[in-house]
């Protein structure tokens, strides 16, 4: 039933109570409170604005409220063989297809006003919609005042490719950007400007070092020393450089320098359309490497120190065939190259059923143990966020009491409790006094990602 129809029939002013319900539905606070739990698609939403004036403002309002953050996303796959006959993608929570989808966008920026300072760009690669259909659509949310009011554009190469005008002017302003487009971005070198958070591609990191040895010699010289600083700097791996699991690399000097030039203080290792049968170009020519598929004790480690590493794994085919080789060399390898007391693995909850399953829970809690015993540098404090989706919760928590520690002498099992009032789990805390190490393996019931936190 509609807030219309609801107020006709339960609100209708009667005797007394009269004065009272037209106190409630003409407050303003109080129907923005209402609002807040009012749920449905846009159009039951818009019916909503027949109620009142002060239903009519506080939709348009919310409207606007939801919308200075745009994202446009894919959440199911698409058959990119068969080719959808009308697909769809989401602006925000509404779904749309080809026809409909810049008539919308109009909609916000002409009838609703929105004003959008966040735009994110994720999963189009699940989709088969034509890309340009969404850069228009984009375009369509802004007049020429509005862009220099993006403060973040993350996922432009997914409808970008050459950088266009009006992409070039929604990043002049931005605090956060990526991943970066090599010609969008010598635009804005020459400009003192501090990023709260940058994006790059392992690939693009490589092509930057080959237009420098081929066209311009200066062009590295230039970027390294641009005037910027960056306080959270990601790096996606996109492509496999050796055929081994895991085999991603990335050019050592050039990384170094620039986490050391732009003042880097957070490091962000994740996977984007990554396939297992990807092979890129030859890369031998550029020397020294980041191999994050060697063994780690024959990586050399970086001089600086970060105060965060985080690694974010989302595809489940990355892990699929690659999981053995997870903790036995690629998270070493980070934690050598990017050397800091804090690192974060989070895992998305199709990865976590890869994982862990109930054959594997001790083969997964064991990889973790044993990476911490073989580190060249103890006196590390390990937090391992679990949470399980088809996995009993019992399974895990009955081997962390009674199993972990009859396998590996040196643990003891120190303290159990709660995780926190708001989630549902138990902390199990132990202890290696030979290293120094302690580690929180934190099990919750059902959620969306694993973190680890070093």
């Amino acid at each position: 039933m509609s807030l219309s129809r609801i107020y006709r029939n339960q609100f209708t002013p009667v005797g007394d109570n009269s004065s009272n319900s037209m106190k409630v539905f003409t407050n303003q606070r109080i129907v923005d409170n209402i609002l807040k739990y009012v749920k449905g698609d846009m159009n039951n939403r818009l019916k909503s604005r027949l109620v009142n004036k002060a239903f009519n403002f506080g939709i348009i309002h919310s409207i606007r409220i939801e919308h200075q953050t745009v994202i446009f996303h894919k959440p199911t796959r698409c058959d990119i063989i068969r080719r959808c006959p009308n697909c769809t993608v989401n602006l925000n929570s509404v779904e749309l297809n080809v026809k409909n989808i810049r008539k919308y966008a109009r909609f916000l920026k002409q009838t609703m006003k929105i004003t959008v300072f966040k735009i994110i760009i994720e999963d189009l690669e699940f989709s088969c919609i034509d890309r340009e259909i969404i850069h228009l659509a984009l375009n369509d949310l802004f007049t020429d005042s509005d862009y220099e009011r993006v403060e973040e554009f993350i996922g432009v190469d997914n409808i970008c490719i050459a950088g266009c005008g009006e992409c070039r002017k929604m990043i002049q302003n931005c605090k956060v950007y990526g991943p970066i487009q090599l010609d969008i971005f010598q635009s804005v070198m020459g400009q003192k400007r501090s990023f709260d958070a940058l994006q790059i591609t392992d690939e693009d990191l490589y092509v930057l070092l080959w237009l420098n040895k081929q066209k311009d010699p200066k062009l590295v010289e230039n970027f390294i020393n641009s005037i910027i600083t960056c306080s959270k700097f990601t790096i996606f791996l996109t492509s496999i450089f050796e055929k081994k699991e895991l085999g991603h690399s990335l050019p050592r000097e050039l990384v170094d320098m620039l986490i050391t030039k732009w003042n880097v203080k957070t490091v962000e290792i994740g996977f984007k359309n990554v396939t297992n049968d990807d092979f890129y170009q030859n890369t031998d020519y550029i020397d020294p490497k980041a191999k994050f598929y060697v063994d780690y004790r024959t990586q050399q480690r970086s001089m600086y120190t970060l105060d965060v590493v985080e690694i974010n794994i989302k595809l489940t085919r990355i892990m699929e065939k690659c999981h053995g080789s997870l903790f036995n060399n690629f998270v070493p390898n980070v934690r050598t190259i990017f050397p800091s007391n804090k690192i974060t693995l989070k895992l998305s909850k199709e990865v976590c059923k890869v994982l862990m399953n109930p054959d594997n829970v001790e083969d997964f809690i064991s990889g973790v143990i044993l990476m911490a015993q073989n580190d060249d540098h103890p006196n590390s404090h390990i937090s391992l966020k679990l949470y399980p989706q088809q996995l009993r919760f019992r399974l895990i928590t009955s081997f962390l009491c009674d199993n972990l520690v009859k396998l590996f002498g040196f643990w003891s099992l120190k303290s159990v409790s709660k995780i926190s009032e708001n989630e549902r789990g138990k902390s199990f805390h132990f202890f290696n006094r030979s290293i120094n190490c302690n580690i929180n393996f934190d099990v919750v019931y059902s959620f969306d990602v694993v973190e680890y936190v070093d």
